[in-house]
């Protein structure tokens, strides 16, 4: 699969787990506008950009692929877009500054709410 021109992705009742591997693949990806957010916040993803946008009902895929076949440059920007997204979340030093920014932001919540006075517990 990672060979592919194209890879299509669908949520179910969650994100499509697959998606993050599927970008960093640098095929284009056809799915439909995302509608949960993980840590990948995937409702940022901008279509034509990022990925190639399909209806929710997949009606239009046949139409969507055939634009990649005709389209090989965009579609092959589009695949490494996608792969650019996903690098910034690769970047361990970068994830771990990003991870003490919100252990400070969650304990002082913490001190000014008074979660952790004394009285809960």
């Amino acid at each position: 699969m990672l060979r592919s021109k194209i890879l299509i992705f669908a949520e179910g009742n969650d994100v499509s787990t697959g998606l993050k591997w599927g970008l960093q693949s640098n095929s284009a990806i056809i799915m439909p506008e995302p509608r949960v957010k993980s840590w990948l916040m995937e409702t940022m993803l901008i279509p034509y950009v990022h990925y190639i946008p399909v209806s929710s009902d997949f009606s239009d895929l046949e139409e969507k692929v055939n634009w990649c076949f005709e389209n090989d440059k965009e579609c092959k920007e589009i695949g490494e877009t996608g792969g650019c997204w996903i690098g910034q979340f690769l970047d361990g030093e970068r994830e771990r500054e990003v991870m003490k920014e919100i252990w400070r932001i969650a304990v002082e919540r913490q001190e000014v709410e008074g979660v952790c006075d004394g009285d809960v517990l």
